[in-house]
């Protein structure tokens, strides 16, 4: 091709759709099997039908990539992934897609030549993330989806490592790997393939005790994406790879859109500099195909829009009948080449492809009658077994002796099927070095207890002013937006009362910006110093990108604390960020308590107290509402309700411009102290996000009888949230 075109890259749901997509024009089709996909609800490909669609594909030239993006319990990477691999990997697969880190470490130590791709879940939004997965190891990253073209373009020019972001089909409204409402809602973990789209679930939206009619009743369902107009702009950001969702849809709707992209690529390819304009036709083609109220393409030039929102119906429509797909390729043309001198060897060579192959054949004997023709051999030799190769006859030559020749017909029927199977394999990439993993397996034995850590995360000022007046031990969280509004008063009101909380012996952490964009790098830096010149004892981190930046930055790792939204789900994802020098973790929220107890939970913090998180969202419902208020520190009461009357508060973070919903009910498991401590647990963390001040007091103090083995009465309503129910 022509050009800076990136690679198409279709979703397979089955084999067929997998073939069909590849014929209609993709490059590489991602598809899941019968493990650790994160459409577990698709139809998947069983362990034969992965390996035929390998060789399906790479006969044809493209690519074949396997999911493997779920956060995996230690009881299923190391009793199957092993295995599950191992067979795709001799075959050739070309790349699998990845989440946790435990899986990544594991491919990449067993399957040396496998290339891995960084799942969009890991949530990589900068330079900075994709710079890290690259000094792992990894070959590509898929961005998040929430990029515009100048951030990714900035990515691609500031990290070595290929990228892949998504062109056309649904939108999450929360950033991948960061939305747990599958899970809380009805125990569908979205991070281990099975979301039930709570997004697309009706509420109302109150503020400031306003119900806000003009959302609708879905404010969280996003039109689907549609970057078929954007393509020379996305092509101009040098991004590798035009991912198309939809593991979920069937063949008309997969074919339909891939042949579309790939009609507007190919021009493209023919002339880059094209200004082209999409058809009528092809428009009404792309909308019959299925939507949900119309495309967006937004996010490529702005943070956020109330247009990219279908607040009125957020189900999949179509105006188009499933149609029968059966597009055919007659297959590469293959030269043929049959010598057949009497009293000297037969030889058949097949050139392909700048790939050539011969078989030789026995001593070719003088016809005695009958002898054979060119035209005959010709005809014999066009006729290839199309069932099995994708290959067609090309220019046939016919070598033949002045003594006319015998040819057994069987044994040039024999000669071609063999010569047409190493042609067949010339194109496969056969592996055999794949090297049995060693157990990361953790084996409980007696604990031997640490001192109880403890620590406090609060979300404004009342609540730190508040926690200055207690007299217990325990370590202070302050997120990073205390520092970063635009209220010089209220950052130095921060910084006084942490000089407060000093003079008590309290140890003061902060917490980096959840989410690691652009606009946030210069505050980054302030941050540091606000850490070096306040004294501070740590920072929490919640992604990759800001993981990095410290990293990067030199920042002494013994002082950098993982929050839950990194994932630790195994032992082998402990023993990767262990050989980091990154000791410090979290009890990942999806675990329950039969799967803590047989964690290796030394140096992890577990939260006993807080509201999950369940979504961090791009879309703003306040800016939707109203307008932007970009990084001033009003506090607005924002509510989702849904049509149960669970009550979701939302956070409006502008330092970083993210809304957070959280939980309907705090989780509150301080009654299990005892328990957890005897499953290791000697770090504990108290989140308090919508609580008055009194309220946090009492749950302090409720902790602190607990901790000292006294009964405590709860009021209120809580929950134990995964703890006693863990996720599918």
């Amino acid at each position: 091709m022509k050009g800076n075109i990136p690679e198409l890259l279709a979703p397979a749901g089955n084999i067929e759709i997998l073939k069909q997509a590849a014929l209609y024009g993709a490059d590489a089709i991602y598809f899941g099997g019968e493990l650790f996909s994160a459409r577990a609800y698709a139809g998947n490909l069983d362990s034969d039908e992965i390996l035929s669609a390998i060789r399906f594909l790479h006969l044809r030239q493209k690519k074949a990539y396997l999911t493997v993006n779920t956060l995996l319990k230690s009881r299923e990477i190391e009793g199957r992934l092993f295995s599950f691999l191992k067979p795709f990997y001799e075959e050739g697969l070309d790349a699998v897609l990845v989440q946790d880190m435990g899986v990544f470490s594991l491919i990449r130590d067993c399957f040396p030549n496998l290339p891995i791709h960084i799942s969009t879940q890991c949530s990589v939004t900068s330079e900075y993330g994709a710079r890290f997965f690259k000094s792992l190891g990894a070959e590509r990253v898929v961005l998040s989806r929430e990029l515009s073209l100048d951030e990714i373009k900035t990515i691609i020019e500031k990290s070595d490592i290929e990228t892949e972001v998504f062109v056309h089909g649904a939108l999450c409204v929360s950033y991948s790997g960061r939305c747990m409402m599958s899970s809380m809602i009805g125990g569908r973990s979205a991070n281990r393939g099975r979301c039930a789209g709570a997004c697309r679930n009706p509420y109302s939206v109150e503020i400031d005790g306003k119900k806000i009619e003009s959302f609708g009743e879905y404010p969280l369902s996003m039109r689907d994406l549609s970057g078929l107009p954007d393509l020379k702009r996305l092509a101009k950001t040098g991004v590798d790879s035009l991912k198309i969702e939809g593991r979920m849809k069937d063949v008309t709707y997969v074919t339909g859109v891939v042949s579309l992209y790939r009609k507007y690529l190919d021009m493209l390819s023919e002339n880059p500099d094209i200004d082209y304009a999409i058809e009528s036709n092809d428009l009404k083609r792309l909308f019959s195909l299925g939507n949900r109220g119309f495309f967006t393409d937004t996010w490529y030039f702005s943070r956020n829009d109330p247009s990219m929102m279908n607040s009125e119906d957020s189900s999949f429509m179509r105006d188009i009948k499933d149609e029968e797909k059966s597009y055919e390729e007659g297959g590469l043309p293959v030269d043929i080449t049959f010598k057949a001198y009497a009293g000297e060897q037969l030889l058949l060579s097949l050139k392909c492809e700048g790939r050539e192959v011969s078989v030789p054949g026995p001593d070719c004997e003088a016809a005695k009658n009958s002898p054979l023709t060119k035209e005959n051999l010709s005809e014999k030799l066009s006729r290839l077994d199309t069932k099995n190769t994708f290959f067609k006859a090309g220019k046939i030559t016919v070598l033949l002796s002045e003594e006319p020749p015998f040819v057994p017909m069987s044994l040039l029927k024999e000669m071609k099927r063999e010569a047409l199977s190493k042609l067949s394999d010339s194109f496969l990439k056969k592996r055999s070095d794949a090297v049995s993993p060693e157990s990361a397996d953790f084996e409980r034995s007696e604990q031997s207890f640490k001192k109880t850590e403890t620590f406090v995360l609060v979300s404004d000022p009342k609540q730190l002013l508040r926690l200055s007046t207690l007299k217990h031990d325990f370590s202070v969280i302050i997120p990073s937006r205390l520092f970063l509004m635009n209220n010089g008063a209220m950052r130095e009101k921060v910084i006084d009362i942490i000089s407060s909380l000093k003079k008590t012996k309290k140890r003061i952490y902060l917490l980096f910006p959840r989410i690691f964009r652009k606009r946030v790098f210069e505050d980054a830096v302030t941050l540091l110093s606000i850490v070096e010149r306040s004294g501070l004892s740590g920072i929490f981190v919640t992604g990759y990108d800001a993981l990095s930046f410290l990293l990067e930055k030199g920042f002494d790792k013994e002082k950098i604390f993982l929050s839950p939204d990194i994932y630790v789900m195994n032992e082998r994802a402990k023993a990767f960020f262990g050989s980091l020098s990154l000791f410090n973790s979290s009890v990942p929220l999806e675990l329950n308590e039969g799967e803590i107890s047989h964690r290796n939970n030394s140096d992890s913090l577990m939260m006993v107290y807080g509201r999950y998180t369940l979504m961090q969202s791009a879309v703003c419902i306040y800016k939707n509402a109203y307008a932007c208020e970009e990084r001033e520190e009003h506090e607005h009461d924002i509510f989702l309700t849904d049509r149960k009357n669970m009550v979701f508060p939302v956070k409006k973070d502008c330092s970083d411009c993210v809304n957070l919903v959280l939980n309907s009910l705090p989780t509150n498991l301080i009654s299990s102290l005892s328990s957890l401590k005897d499953y290791g647990i000697s770090r504990y963390l108290l989140s308090f996000t919508t609580e008055k001040e009194e309220e946090m007091k009492k749950v302090i103090e409720d902790y602190y009888l607990a901790q000292s083995g006294s009964q405590v009465s709860y009021s209120g309503s809580y929950t134990r949230g995964h703890f006693g129910r863990g996720v599918e």
